[in-house]
């Protein structure tokens, strides 16, 4: 900032002085105070101009960088929705698979007790008309040897 270094420089100069005798008060030309007091009117304000132009740059930046932190978080937010829904999704489809499996199991249980009952019903039903063929072989066979 150039104000600070007029600011110095003023200090300096009133460092510099005569001082009166038998006193702590010095001897300034006023024209010398005159000109380091123009010369911080005429800084002054483009310092001012600077220092606003700062400020709202910061304000500018901070609001961006909030927007940005909104959008990452509304983002981050969809997202990890997203991910729950998915997860929740995959739950449910393997949950309909397991009732899917567990249905087909037990049809296919089913289906083999009954393919057990009807092979058993046929093959006893075999065994009765072999045995009454026998039976009738047999019979035959007597008859023939009677003969």
């Amino acid at each position: 900032m150039e104000v600070n270094s007029i600011i110095d420089k003023f200090e300096d100069t009133i460092e510099e002085a005569s001082t009166l005798p038998f006193s702590s008060k010095k001897i300034l030309d006023k024209e010398v105070l005159v000109t380091f007091l123009e010369e911080i009117r005429c800084h002054l304000p483009e310092d001012i101009k600077k220092a606003k132009w700062i400020q709202d740059k910061r304000t500018e930046i901070l609001a961006d960088t909030n927007n940005e932190r909104a959008k990452i978080i509304a983002e981050a937010q969809d997202e990890a929705k997203r991910l729950v829904e998915e997860s929740e999704i995959v739950r449910e489809a393997m949950d309909n698979a397991r009732r899917i499996i567990d249905e087909a199991n037990e049809k296919a249980t089913g289906i083999k007790s009954g393919a057990k009952e009807y092979a058993n019903e046929i093959l006893g039903e075999l065994g009765l008309n072999l045995k009454s063929k026998l039976e009738e072989v047999e019979t035959n066979r007597r008859e023939l040897s009677q003969f």
